[in-house]
């Protein structure tokens, strides 16, 4: 009883979590997001990423989808994430932090970047009432 307990508890953390969690150091700096957006973006990269894959695999390869495979692809998952985090992060020995360069010039192109959401977004705000008002028209 107590250790199937276990399992569940373990076994949700193992599918649910952990494989996000490591993306999602993967996808954003460690002080670009708090600690609340990245447990809740953990969980839902989990969920979105880790039944495609299986998903995924199954079609292309013709892996059969049971625990020992979805546990092979989980942790597959979860070390691609960390190694991602790692090299961008420069800690691999022998490598010098050249993300920072990279960084450098996203920040300066952040700016920029803001007057030009604005730009995209009234024609896809005029997009969006369009469609909606051609569909509330016709139908």
């Amino acid at each position: 009883m107590i250790i199937e307990a276990l399992r569940i508890i373990f076994g949700s953390f193992f599918v649910l979590f952990l494989p996000g969690f490591s993306l999602s150091y993967a996808f954003f700096k460690k002080k670009e997001i708090d600690m609340i957006e990245r447990v809740a973006l953990s969980f839902g990269l989990s969920i979105a990423v880790v039944p495609l894959l299986v998903f995924y695999f199954n079609w292309l390869f013709g892996i059969k989808i049971n625990a020992l495979n979805s546990g092979i692809i989980i942790l597959a998952v979860t070390a691609v994430g960390a190694a991602i985090y790692y090299y961008k992060e420069g800690k691999f020995s022998g490598r010098k932090k050249e993300s920072q360069y990279m960084y450098s010039d996203i920040k300066k192109l952040s700016t920029r970047r803001t007057q030009d959401n604005s730009i995209i977004s009234l024609p896809l705000l005029a997009r969006i009432v369009t469609h909606h008002s051609i569909n509330y028209y016709f139908y």
